[in-house]
C-alpha cells in the first residue's frame, strides 16, 4: 500500500524538490520564509512524518494564498503525512482538500488515499464512497487492479453481492497480485447463488494462490456436498486427509463422513464423523445424531447411546423423539432393559411422531412386565391411555392382554382387578388371576394392619374360589386379624374354618392353626378347648421348636390351673427336653406342681435344681421364697430363715421381699425370737406403709406385744406411725371392695369413679396403693393417659409391691408414646429392676433400647439392643427391630462394615418395612463407596422386591438419579428425577426431585456455556482478515 500511495507522490516531489531547492540557494542569504516549506519536503523525503507535519502545518500559517501552488502542495502533504501519522484530523484534513481544491492535480490521490484510508480501518461503506470517486484514467494498471478489487471487497463485506461480483469479474482472469483473492470471492458469490460449476472454476483458480489453498478443500468439498456429489466428495477429500492438514480439517472429515452416511455406509463413516465429534466441545444435535445413529446401525450400541442421549435434548422435537426411541433400542440390544424401559418412556410421553409414540409406549409396557419394574404404575397409566387414544388400534387385544399382565407383575391388584372387572366373561384362568389378586390385596393390608380393608379382600378372593387353597387361607388370615383385635372367638371360628378346609393341609400354617386356637381360647378363658388346640399342635409333625417348646408351656399351666399336677409336670418336661428357652420357668412350674401336691421334698429338690442350672434366673426371688415357704412348710425353720433372709438382702426391688419379711417374721415368732420378729414386722411397716398386706404385720405385732405384756410399746409405735388409724373402719375395706368388684366385672366405666370416691375419702386408707392402680389401669383402658399416669406413677414411686411391675410398664408406655425419652428410659430402667415375669423383662430392654436411641445415646441403645437380641424369648419382630436400630446406629456413625452385614441380613425380609429400609440403606452405603453399580442394583431390587413400600421405593429412586449424575447419565437421571415428579404425591419428594432436577438442568448449561462451539458453517465461508494480504502483494 505503501509502495502504491508514493508511486502517485514522488514524481512530482522530485520535480517540485529540483525546482524548490534552486529557489531555496538563490534566497537563503535573503532569508526566504518559504524555506521551511523545503526544509518540510525534505523532512517527508526521510519519513520524518511528524516534523514534516508541523512543516507544513507553520508554512500554510506563512503561506495564505490558497491559489498559490505551494500553499496547495503543502496543503496535500500535510493530510498525507498527517494520514501517515494516523492522527485522528487526518480524514479531515484529507477531505478539506479534496473540498477546498477540485482542480488540483492532487485531488485524485487524494481520493485514493482517502479510500485506501477507510478500507484499510474496515470501513468499507466510506471506501466504496471515495473509491468510486476515482478518476481510474489516471491509475496506473497496478492501481487499477488494486482499486477494482479493493471496491469489490467492500460491496463484499457490505453484501452488494452483485456489485461486488461485477467488479470481481473485472479482474478473474487476469493474472496477478488479486488473481486468487479476487476468484476466491468470486467463487463464494456463485456459491451463494447456487452457480456452484462456476464457483468450483473460481475456487480452482485461487487454490494456486499459496494463502488460499489451505482453505480451499473445504469450500470444494461442501460443494460438492450441496451437489450431492458423494462419490466425487469422497474421491476428493479423503485423500486430502490422508496427506495434507487443510484448513477446517475436522469439517472436510464431517462431509466425507457424512457422504459415506447418506450412501449408508455407516461403518465408513464413522472415523470421519469421530473425527469430526472429536474437535466440537458441544455437538449440534443432528451431528450427535448421526454419529449415535451409525454406530447404532454398526453394532456398536454402548458408543450410540452416548450421543443419543445427546439428542434427546434437541429443540427439533421430532428429531429428539426418534433418538430417544432408538437409544431404548440400544439398550434392548445390550440387554439393559431396565434402561431401556426409562427410554421407551420418555419416548412414549413425546408426540412428534404417533407411530413413534405408540411403539414406544407398547415397548415400554411391554417391558414393565418382562421386568416386573412399574414402580410407580406408569406402564399401567400408559396402556389404559394407549387404548383410549388408539381404540381401534390392531394391538388394542394384546394391549388388554398385556395390562392385565403388568398389573400382576408390578403386584398393582387393585388395577388388576378393576381391569377383569371391564371383562364381559372372564375364563377360568382370568377367575383364578382375579382370586389371586384379592387375596394378595388382603395380604398386603395383613403387613400394613389394615384389617377392615384385609378382611373386605379375603372376602373378595372368596367371589370366585377356584383354588381352594386360597380360600382356606384366607380364612387363616381371618383368624390372625381377628386375634390381633382381641376378638378371639371370631378368630376361632376363622381358624376352625380354615381347618375344616380339606386344601389346608396343603399350607404351611395347618400346625400352627392349632397352636393359634390354644392361644385365643387360653386368653378367652376357655382352657378345655386351649389344652386340646396346644395338644393338636404339638402331636403335628414338622414343627417350629420354639413353638413347640411354648405349647409344652402353655399345656403345663393349663393342667396346674385344672390341678392335673402329674400332666402338668410332665409337659414341663417335655418342654425342658427340648432345651430351647424358659427352661427355669419350667422347673419353677414343675416345683410348684409338687407344692400344691404337699410334695415339699420334690419342690425344694426342684427349686435347687433351678438354681444350679440357672443361676442367672429373673424367677431368683419367687423361687427363693418358695423353696423357703417350702421349707417353712416341712417345718424346717432355720432353712426357711435361710431363703427368707436372702430374698431380703439379695433381690431388694423385688415384690417377695415384703413377703419374705412377712414369712421371717412368723418364723422368728415361732422360735421365740420376739425381738428379731418384731424387727421384721415393724420393716414391713417401715419400708411399706400400712396397706391390705403390710396390715398384716401390725395385727402380728399386736399379738406378739400382748404376750410380752408390753401393750405401752405397741401403743407408742402405732404412734410413731403417720397418719395410721388405730382401729380401721370397716368401711375403708367394704369401700374398696366395691370398687374392685367393678373391675373385675370389666366395668371400668363405674370402677374410676367408686376408686376417686374412695382415695378421697380414705386419703390413708390400707388400700391406696391397690386402690391408685385399679383406677389407673381402667383409666388406661379408656384411653384416658392423663388419669391413668398420675395412678401408675404412683405405684412406681412406693416400695416394691404387687402392683409394681403392670404400674411401671403402663407409665413408662405413656411416657414413651407421649415422646419424653428420657421419663420413660428412667420407667424402663425401673422395670428392669422390680420384673419377675420374661415378657416384662424383655419389655423393659426394648424400652431402654428404643428410649437410648431416641435420646442419641447411639452407643448405650446399640448395648442395649445386643441384650434384647440374646433374649430367649425375643420374637422375631423385636429381633428384626433390634438389629436394625444397630443397623442405623452403625450406618449413621459412617461404620460401615459393621452396618452392612445388619442390613444384609434384614433385606431378605421381603414385603417388609424394614427389608425396605435395608435395602434403602445397602444401597445408601454403595453409594458412599462409590460403588455405583451396586447402588443401582440395590435400589432396583428395592423397587422390585418392596414395591408397596413408597417411602423407602422414592427415597430410592431419588439417589438413583444422583447415581446416574455421578455416572453422567443425564438422561437417566433426568427421566428418573422426572417420574418422582410426575407420579409421588408427597410434597417434599417431589420438592427434592424438582430441585435436583433443576440443579441438574443448570449443571448441564453451565457446561454448555463454558464450552466453545466449534460446530462448521451451513455455507461457504471467507476470510475476513485479508488487508494483511493484500498489503502484501
Amino acid at each position: 500500500m505503501q509502495e502504491i500511495q508514493r508511486a502517485v507522490l514522488l514524481p512530482i516531489f522530485i520535480l517540485l524538490f529540483g525546482v524548490s531547492h534552486s529557489y531555496a540557494q538563490q534566497t537563503e542569504a535573503k532569508r526566504n520564509p518559504d524555506i521551511g516549506y523545503l526544509e518540510a519536503m525534505e523532512l517527508m523525503s526521510h519519513n520524518q512524518f511528524e516534523a514534516a507535519r508541523k512543516g507544513f502545518t507553520d508554512y500554510l500559517k506563512y503561506n495564505t494564498d490558497d491559489n498559490s501552488e505551494l500553499h496547495v502542495n503543502a496543503s496535500y502533504y500535510q493530510a498525507f503525512v498527517t494520514m501517515e501519522l494516523f492522527h485522528k484530523d487526518a480524514e479531515f484534513l484529507m477531505e478539506d482538500f479534496v473540498l477546498k481544491h477540485p482542480e488540483s492535480n492532487w485531488k485524485n490521490p487524494a481520493i485514493l488515499n482517502l479510500g485506501n484510508y477507510n478500507f484499510n480501518r474496515r470501513d468499507y461503506d466510506d471506501a466504496l464512497y471515495w473509491l468510486n470517486r476515482l478518476d481510474e484514467r489516471d491509475l496506473s494498471s497496478i492501481q487499477k487492479e488494486e482499486v477494482v478489487f479493493k471496491k469489490g471487497f467492500s460491496a463484499f463485506q457490505l453484501e452488494k453481492f452483485d456489485e461486488a461480483k461485477a467488479e470481481f469479474y473485472k479482474l478473474k482472469d487476469k493474472q496477478g497480485a488479486y488473481y486468487g483473492p479476487t476468484n476466491y470471492y468470486y467463487g463464494h458469490i456463485a456459491y451463494t447463488e447456487g452457480n456452484y460449476q462456476t464457483a468450483l472454476e473460481s475456487l480452482d483458480k485461487a487454490a494456486d494462490d499459496p494463502n488460499f489453498a489451505p482453505v480451499v478443500p473445504y469450500y470444494k468439498a461442501q460443494i460438492y456436498h450441496f451437489q450431492e456429489k458423494y462419490d466425487e466428495l469422497i474421491a476428493y477429500a479423503t485423500p486430502l486427509l490422508d496427506v495434507e492438514e487443510p484448513v477446517r480439517v475436522e469439517e472436510i472429515a464431517h462431509l466425507v463422513g457424512d457422504a459415506h452416511f447418506q450412501k449408508e455406509q455407516y461403518a465408513l463413516a464413522l472415523p470421519f464423523l469421530e473425527k469430526y465429534a472429536k474437535s466440537q466441545y458441544n455437538l449440534s444435535s443432528e451431528d450427535a445424531y448421526q454419529l449415535a445413529y451409525a454406530y447404532y446401525r454398526s453394532a456398536e450400541y454402548r458408543k450410540s447411546i452416548d450421543y443419543f442421549a445427546t439428542t434427546t435434548k434437541a429443540e427439533d422435537q421430532q428429531l429428539a423423539q426418534i433418538a430417544t426411541y432408538q437409544m431404548a433400542d440400544a439398550y434392548v440390544q445390550l440387554g439393559e432393559k431396565k434402561y431401556a424401559q426409562n427410554a421407551f418412556k420418555v419416548a412414549s410421553q413425546m408426540d412428534s411422531d404417533r407411530d413413534v409414540t405408540e411403539d414406544a409406549l407398547f415397548n415400554y409396557a411391554k417391558l414393565a412386565y418382562e421386568l416386573s419394574y412399574d414402580p410407580f404404575h406408569e406402564a399401567i397409566q400408559a396402556f389404559e391411555s394407549y387404548l383410549n387414544k388408539y381404540p381401534s388400534s390392531t394391538r388394542k387385544d394384546e394391549a388388554y392382554e398385556f395390562l392385565l399382565k403388568v398389573h400382576l407383575a408390578t403386584k398393582n391388584y387393585s388395577a388388576a382387578i378393576e381391569s377383569l372387572n371391564k371383562m364381559k366373561s372372564m375364563s377360568a384362568v382370568d377367575r383364578a388371576r382375579y382370586q389371586e389378586c384379592a387375596y394378595n390385596l388382603a395380604i398386603a393390608d395383613v403387613i400394613a394392619k389394615r384389617s377392615n380393608e384385609a378382611f373386605a379382600n379375603f372376602k373378595l378372593s372368596k367371589k370366585y374360589p377356584e383354588d381352594p387353597k386360597l380360600v382356606a387361607l384366607a380364612d387363616y388370615w381371618a383368624g390372625d386379624l381377628h386375634y390381633r383385635d382381641g376378638s378371639y372367638q371370631n378368630a376361632i371360628k376363622s381358624y376352625q374354618a380354615y381347618l375344616a378346609n380339606s386344601s389346608a393341609y396343603q399350607t404351611k400354617y395347618y400346625n400352627t392353626a392349632h397352636y393359634n386356637i390354644g392361644y385365643c381360647a387360653f386368653k378367652d378363658g376357655d382352657y378345655s378347648t386351649s389344652l386340646q388346640a396346644f395338644r393338636k399342635y404339638v402331636s403335628g409333625s414338622n414343627i417350629d421348636e420354639k413353638r413347640k417348646n411354648d405349647a409344652y408351656l402353655r399345656i403345663g399351666d393349663l393342667n396346674l390351673v385344672q390341678k392335673q399336677y402329674g400332666p402338668a409336670v410332665e409337659s414341663y418336661q417335655k418342654a425342658m427336653n427340648l432345651n430351647v428357652a424358659n427352661g427355669d420357668y419350667a422347673l419353677f412350674q414343675i416345683a410348684e406342681a409338687y407344692g400344691y401336691q404337699d410334695n415339699y421334698a420334690k419342690k425344694i429338690e426342684t427349686l435347687n435344681k433351678l438354681f444350679a442350672d440357672h443361676p442367672e434366673t429373673s424367677l431368683a426371688a419367687v423361687a427363693k421364697f418358695q423353696l423357703g415357704d417350702a421349707y417353712f412348710m416341712q417345718n424346717n425353720l432355720d432353712k426357711a430363715l435361710v431363703s427368707f433372709d436372702s430374698v431380703i438382702k439379695d433381690y431388694p426391688q423385688s415384690p417377695y421381699r415384703k413377703k419374705a419379711l412377712l414369712k421371717r417374721g412368723l418364723v422368728q415368732y415361732r422360735k421365740g425370737d420376739y425381738d428379731g420378729a418384731i424387727a421384721s414386722y415393724k420393716l414391713v411397716v417401715a419400708d411399706y406403709g400400712v396397706d391390705s398386706e403390710s396390715n398384716e404385720a401390725v395385727a402380728t405385732l399386736k399379738n406378739i406385744y400382748l404376750d410380752l405384756g408390753k401393750v405401752d410399746d405397741y401403743s407408742a409405735w402405732l404412734k410413731e406411725i403417720p397418719d395410721y388409724d388405730i382401729s380401721p373402719s370397716e368401711i375403708d375395706s367394704l369401700s374398696y371392695q366395691a370398687a374392685e368388684n367393678l373391675v373385675a366385672d370389666g366395668n371400668c366405666d363405674k370402677a374410676i369413679p367408686a376408686f376417686e370416691k374412695y382415695l378421697k375419702e380414705y386419703p390413708n386408707g390400707l388400700f391406696v396403693l391397690n386402690a391408685n392402680y385399679y383406677l389407673s389401669e381402667c383409666a388406661y383402658r379408656k384411653n384416658d393417659f392423663d388419669k391413668a399416669i398420675t395412678g401408675f406413677e404412683y405405684v412406681a414411686s412406693r416400695p416394691t409391691s404387687e402392683f409394681s411391675e403392670p404400674a411401671i410398664q403402663g407409665a413408662a408406655t405413656i411416657r414413651f408414646n407421649r415422646k419424653e425419652y428420657q421419663k420413660a428410659l428412667l420407667l424402663y430402667k425401673q422395670l428392669s429392676q422390680v420384673a419377675t415375669f420374661a415378657t416384662n423383662i424383655l419389655e423393659a430392654e426394648v424400652g431402654i433400647m428404643r428410649s437410648e436411641y431416641q435420646l442419641g445415646a447411639y452407643d448405650a441403645a446399640v448395648a442395649s439392643a445386643e441384650r434384647v437380641i440374646k433374649d430367649p424369648n425375643v420374637s422375631e419382630e423385636l429381633l428384626t427391630e433390634s438389629r436394625l436400630l444397630k443397623g442405623r446406629i452403625y450406618f449413621t456413625n459412617g461404620n460401615y462394615a459393621e452396618a452392612k452385614p445388619i442390613f444384609s441380613q434384614l433385606a431378605k425380609k421381603a414385603d417388609s418395612k424394614e427389608g425396605a429400609e435395608a435395602k434403602f440403606r445397602l444401597a445408601q452405603i454403595a453409594f458412599e463407596q462409590s460403588d455405583l453399580d451396586e447402588a443401582e442394583k440395590q435400589i432396583f431390587e428395592l423397587a422390585q422386591g418392596f414395591a408397596s413400600f413408597d417411602f423407602w421405593k422414592v427415597k430410592g429412586f431419588i439417589l438413583l438419579a444422583d447415581v446416574y449424575v455421578s455416572r453422567k447419565d443425564y438422561f437417566q437421571a433426568r427421566a428418573t428425577l422426572q417420574s418422582v415428579i410426575d407420579n409421588v404425591k408427597d410434597e417434599k419428594f417431589v420438592n427434592e426431585a424438582k430441585a435436583k432436577l433443576q440443579a441438574l438442568n443448570a449443571a448441564e448449561q453451565k457446561t454448555i456455556a463454558a464450552g466453545d462451539t466449534l460446530s462448521g458453517p451451513d455455507s461457504l465461508d471467507y476470510e475476513e482478515d485479508y488487508q494483511n494480504l493484500i498489503e502484501e502483494k
